[in-house]
């Protein structure tokens, strides 16, 4: 926040740019799956919207990243009054460490106010149902993606979500007996949902179907895992579902707040998203 920019040359941009592409690469390009998950963010979004737009970037994007796009970036949202700073740990809150922060903050000038956030509403529906077959030249099997608006993040319907999905990945280790469930023999290798925790506008909830690559390519094992997943999205979870998923829920948040940096993470982030 405080060196960067006067570092920043345009042999380390360069530099840096080829390592984002690298990630690019790896994360997205080169990973089974990757572009459908954009494809699907897009064909979610009205055009133009924040939320059509690549976390990481495109290739052409990248390469057109310039010196004066960096320091305007950063001169308008790596500043002081855009950031929070959170402690936690065995610390002394007097004054050592009032002098260690002013030392290592102080000098650092404030910025000029960043940018109102343009419109973030979001419909909590599409317009229209939507459905996109991405070609993938990759060898794994085929997979079947379902994409719904949820809550934003902290909202009362992004906790429902968080707890259905949970609730549905239990379910699809559990299939029914009526073999129509992603788990079954020969139908499915994977079957799970998440949400992306989306703090602006509309979150999403997905639930995506890994098929086997002997069984899942025939349209009649997509049908019956889509129906699966239909039934899921419609009925819901059980109680029992619900229940487990709850505990799973509290156990985990628990078990990452006995780690000093996940607290510190947790306040910063809290602090953020809902001041």
């Amino acid at each position: 926040m405080g060196q960067l920019l006067p570092a920043m040359t345009q042999q380390k941009l360069d530099t840096q740019r080829d390592v984002v592409k690298n990630e690019r690469r790896w994360s997205v390009d080169n990973q089974p799956y990757g572009t459908a998950w954009e494809s699907s963010r897009k064909s979610r979004s009205r055009r133009g919207t924040r939320s059509t737009i690549r976390f990481i970037g495109s290739m052409e994007d990248l390469s057109a990243a310039s010196l004066d796009d960096i320091a305007s970036f950063f001169a308008t949202y790596y500043t002081p009054d855009n950031a929070v700073l959170s402690i936690a740990g065995d610390i002394d809150l007097g004054h050592g460490a009032a002098t260690g922060l002013e030392q290592y903050f102080g000098a650092i000038p404030r910025g000029a106010g960043r940018p109102p956030l343009g419109p973030m509403a979001v419909s909590p529906q599409f317009e229209s149902p939507k459905r996109e077959i991405v070609p993938d030249r990759r060898p794994p099997p085929a997979a079947v993606s379902r994409v719904s608006h949820a809550g934003r993040f902290g909202s009362e319907g992004y906790y429902v979500a968080s707890v259905w999905w949970r609730g549905a990945r239990i379910a699809a280790r559990e299939p029914p007996a009526s073999d129509a469930g992603p788990r079954a023999p020969g139908r499915a290798a994977d079957a799970t949902a998440f949400t992306s925790d989306l703090a602006k506008g509309s979150d999403i909830l997905v639930a995506d179907c890994h098929g086997t690559a002997r069984h899942f390519s025939r349209s009649s094992s997509k049908r019956k895992s889509l129906a699966w997943w239909n039934q899921l999205w419609h009925s819901g979870v059980t109680e029992a579902e619900v229940r487990r998923a709850v505990a799973l829920i509290e156990t985990a948040y628990t078990a990452a707040l006995q780690e000093a940096a996940e607290r510190a993470d947790k306040l910063s982030q809290f602090a953020t998203v809902f001041r």
